[in-house]
C-alpha cells in the first residue's frame, strides 16, 4: 500500500536539498566560494515547490486552486513570488538548524575528506558521539 507523503514529508525534502548548499557555504563561509555542486538539488527541490503549488493545494497564497488552470488570467509573477517565498522561507529555517548544528556540521566534512562517503551506520555513530558531547556540556 503506497503512502502518500504529507505537506511536512514535502517539506523536509527541500529542506534536506537544501542542506548540501546550507553545508557547503558554512564550511567555505564565502557566497563567491559555492560550487555547482547542489544543481540537481535545487531542480528536485523547484519540483516539488511547484507541484506544492499546481498540483497538491499546498501554497497558502492559492489554496486549493490550481493557478495553472486560470491560463486567461496571467499569475506567472504571482507564482513565482509564492514559489521564491516557500523556498526563502524553508532555505532560511535550515540555514537556522544547521548553523546551530555546524561543530556536527565540521564533524561530518572532516569524515567525508578522509572517506568521500559515509555509509548510514557511520554517520550515526558520528551524530551519537555529537550528542553525547553536547549533553555533557
Amino acid at each position: 500500500k503506497a503512502v502518500l507523503p504529507s505537506k511536512q514529508d514535502l517539506i523536509n525534502q527541500i529542506k534536506t536539498l537544501y542542506a548540501g548548499r546550507i553545508g557547503e557555504y558554512l564550511l567555505l563561509d564565502d557566497e563567491n566560494k559555492i560550487t555547482t555542486g547542489a544543481s540537481s538539488d535545487i531542480k528536485e527541490a523547484t519540483k516539488i515547490i511547484h507541484d506544492m503549488i499546481y498540483q497538491y493545494g499546498m501554497s497558502e497564497k492559492f489554496g486549493l486552486l490550481n493557478p495553472d488552470k486560470f491560463s486567461f488570467m496571467s499569475h506567472s509573477k504571482e507564482i513565482l513570488d509564492e514559489a521564491s517565498s516557500i523556498s526563502k522561507q524553508l532555505y532560511q529555517e535550515t540555514l537556522k538548524f544547521m548553523e546551530e548544528k555546524k561543530p556536527l556540521l565540521n564533524q561530518i566534512a572532516t569524515a567525508l575528506l578522509e572517506k568521500e562517503s559515509l555509509t548510514e551506520a557511520e554517520l550515526d555513530k558520528i551524530i551519537q558521539i555529537y550528542n553525547e558531547k553536547s549533553s555533557m556540556n
